[in-house]
């Protein structure tokens, strides 16, 4: 790829950066700045050739260069020119293939008997206990609590990063990945120290004896995701010495980075089933198979409300169904989801809760639609690639797929395109 267009393309977005350091400060933006930068990046990337489907590692990149300059001019010209943002234009952004979007409906059919027959079994095999929220603001609970999530996460830390490199080629960047707890409820990856931190409300709870118990399997959920999906993919981008357009997080990138995390929250349990090794270092041999089988039904539970919330957010979102304000169009739209949803007021609730969430001409307010994000499936499409060419997530095999998985910051399109031509080793 040339390299006056990388230098270029890297000093243009790193000024986009800064604007937005800046307005994270200021909360205000240099308009008339990013009015030149709007104007270059425009130029540059109607200079990139585009390539539908790129037959070698420079088409490649100047085809995901592409991609990631049009996302950032879109973005720029509504902020300039104050124009609304409709469902489209934010999916464009974002990079999402309408694939990802229409086969949300189909899903919700095929596994709404499913899903609510494993509520039933899931409710009928096991003893529900209280998880009562942890009062916090009591410096005893949140000392004990967090010492216990501390503890089991070092353990587990510890154990995953002497291990799982014999399980892939990738598990030896986990031990450049530190591990802390935070007394938020969210848990994250902070690329800038390269930290995993699981939130201690997300995993502890109160028990009804009084005592504290840690949610296992949600633990080893978040480990999953926010730490060998968004970690490791940090990690190892940084230093994988790809331009910096695929070393840069932003708004186009960030689906394909949910669908790794994804994957890898729950791949975790199957590795833990697999070796017997890790259950007995962890010293959960004798409990393991029951926090699997759970691990089985929680996944199958999560997915199914995920991508429901999903499919609301694009029911709501379809302007050819009419003014939302119409009685008709919201009717019409609770039932649309009703056909799909096991619990018969969700629909309801859901329309009435987002009924103001429009703009005049009709839009969906783009921070909900941004919530299709998660709703990308590049992961499955890179797995389908690799199946063609014969590589299947075993052994060797898994070693070049998770490689490949966990290299660089893609578009979801760009994504599926480089792990095609590793798949034919170009």
């Amino acid at each position: 790829m040339d390299k006056e267009l990388m230098e270029r393309s890297e000093e243009l977005l790193k000024r986009i950066d800064r604007f937005n350091k800046f307005s994270s400060r200021y909360q205000v933006f240099p308009y008339q700045e990013e009015g030149k930068v709007f104007e270059e990046l425009l130029r540059l990337s109607d200079s990139i050739p585009d390539y539908d489907l790129p037959q070698n590692r420079d088409e490649l990149l100047q085809s995901e260069l592409k991609r990631k300059l049009s996302s950032e001019t879109i973005a720029l010209e509504h902020m300039l020119g104050g124009i609304p943002i409709e469902f489209d234009t934010t999916i464009s952004m974002m990079g999402i293939p309408n694939s990802d979007l229409t086969e949300l409906r189909n899903w919700l059919e095929s596994n709404r008997k499913t899903t609510s027959d494993t509520i039933e079994r899931f409710f009928q095999s096991r003893d529900v206990l209280n998880f009562d929220t942890l009062n916090l603001d009591n410096p005893s609970v949140s000392q004990k609590a967090q010492s216990i999530a501390l503890s089991y996460l070092q353990k587990h830390h510890s154990v995953y990063g002497a291990m799982l490199p014999d399980i892939t080629e990738v598990g030896r960047f986990l031990k450049d990945l530190n591990a802390e707890v935070t007394m938020n409820e969210r848990s994250y990856f902070d690329s800038l120290t390269k930290t995993l931190l699981i939130g201690v409300p997300a995993i502890c709870y109160l028990q009804e004896d009084g005592n504290l118990g840690l949610k296992d399997v949600e633990f080893l959920r978040i480990y999953g995701h926010e730490g060998i999906g968004h970690g490791l993919n940090h990690i190892i981008t940084e230093s994988s010495g790809l331009p910096y357009f695929l070393t840069r997080d932003s708004r186009a990138s960030r689906p394909t980075g949910e669908s790794i995390g994804q994957f890898f929250e729950s791949l975790i349990y199957e590795d833990i089933n697999a070796n017997p090794r890790i259950q007995k270092a962890l010293g959960i041999e004798d409990t393991f198979d029951t926090t699997y089988k759970e691990s089985k039904d929680t996944q199958q539970l999560l997915e199914y409300k995920a991508k429901l919330f999903h499919y609301c957010i694009t029911v709501l979102a379809d302007k050819s169904l009419g003014d939302p304000n119409d009685p008709d169009v919201i009717r019409k739209k609770i039932e649309l989801i009703g056909e799909v949803a096991i619990d018969p007021y969700m629909p309801q609730g859901f329309v009435e809760q987002h009924r103001h969430s429009f703009d005049l001409e009709g839009n969906l307010n783009p921070q909900l639609v941004n919530e299709l994000q998660y709703a990308a499936q590049p992961v499955n499409r890179v797995l389908e690639e690799f199946a063609k060419q014969g590589i299947n997530y075993e052994s060797v095999g898994r070693n070049l797929i998770d490689a490949t998985l966990l290299t660089g910051l893609w578009t979801p399109i760009g994504y599926v395109d480089n792990a095609r031509l590793a798949a034919q080793g170009k």
